[in-house]
């Protein structure tokens, strides 16, 4: 039975935990949601897309076709929780 005397325990565990949590766990859920984010915006085809996620700072790669589709993309990226920013390495297609 746990009481108020083992709440310190526990709150001493949660925060170690949560300390302890993979930032490659969040860099891969965020490249997740990101590639997500794309294909339900379609935006880009995911094969014309590469996303990596570093640190929470997402890479874009590829082709767009229009500087509006590019903008897009990185719009659609910066609207994911966790992302601390946007690196565009992305090309139009002329």
């Amino acid at each position: 039975m746990l009481t108020l005397k083992h709440l310190p325990l526990l709150a001493a565990s949660a925060f170690l935990l949560s300390a302890c949590a993979s930032p490659q766990a969040d860099d891969a859920n965020i490249t997740s949601a990101v590639s997500a984010n794309l294909r339900t915006a379609s935006i880009l085809p995911e094969n014309k897309v590469t996303v990596q996620t570093i640190d929470h700072v997402v890479y874009l790669s590829g082709i767009a076709d229009t500087q509006l589709v590019l903008l897009d993309a990185v719009q659609a990226a910066n609207r994911v929780p966790g992302v601390t920013r946007v690196v565009d390495k992305m090309a139009v297609q002329r």
